[in-house]
């Protein structure tokens, strides 16, 4: 009887012992890494005009514009003539590298009523309606029409021009100026330029 148990204890050890012991394969496999790089995008933009054409004597007529020359961010040298048209080309472009977004211009007065009739203007100028939107009219704010990519241009004046009163004498003395501002927001997230507007610079 002895013999028995001790014969049954020697094999439960053995049986626990190649449990413990041995190794048991199984059919693995693993995959290489993907990491994600998460970057900020950006969006960039410039306004800029192209100076007027030069004469040997360093005047202009106001009409000529070089775009042989570099922009400017100031163009001066305009001389107003009842009527005259002046050329000036006000551009936004959307830098390389910046995201598809929402493109806008701020066109600000001043001393533009004209002495004699203050409801009437010194310089008229519009907006290009084929490449602009009214998106805040008592601030002469407008948003392009689509949505602006890398690369793109947008001329911001009717025929890249302005016109000068017929009404303006040489009594009057006042110097008027135009100053434009161009803005830009991300395109995603908004379906108009105004919502983009609304929401961002106009909210301010």
């Amino acid at each position: 009887m002895k013999k028995k148990t001790f014969v049954m204890i020697l094999a439960l050890v053995l049986v626990l012992g190649l449990a413990v012991g041995g190794t048991i394969a199984y059919l693995t496999s693993s995959t290489d890494e993907v990491v994600n790089t998460f970057t900020i995008g950006k969006v960039e933009i410039d306004l800029y005009e192209h100076p007027l054409k030069v004469d040997a004597d360093g005047k202009t007529d106001g009409k000529t514009i070089d775009t042989t020359k570099d922009p400017v961010k100031a163009v001066e040298g305009y001389q107003m003539m009842p009527g005259r048209e002046l050329q000036k080309d006000p551009t936004v472009e959307v830098k390389t590298g910046s995201e598809d977004c929402w493109v806008f211009v701020k066109v600000t007065e001043a001393n533009n009523a004209l002495t004699s009739d203050a409801t009437k203007k010194y310089i008229n100028w519009t907006v290009d309606t084929a490449n602009w939107e009214v998106v805040d009219a008592d601030n002469n704010v407008y948003g392009s029409k689509v949505v602006k990519s890398a690369g793109d241009t947008v001329a911001v004046l009717t025929d890249d021009k302005v016109t000068v009163s017929q009404e303006v004498t040489s009594a009057d003395t006042a110097t008027p100026t135009l100053t434009f501002i161009a803005y830009a927001v991300q395109a995603e997230g908004f379906d108009t330029a105004a919502a983009a507007w609304a929401a961002t610079f106009g909210a301010n």
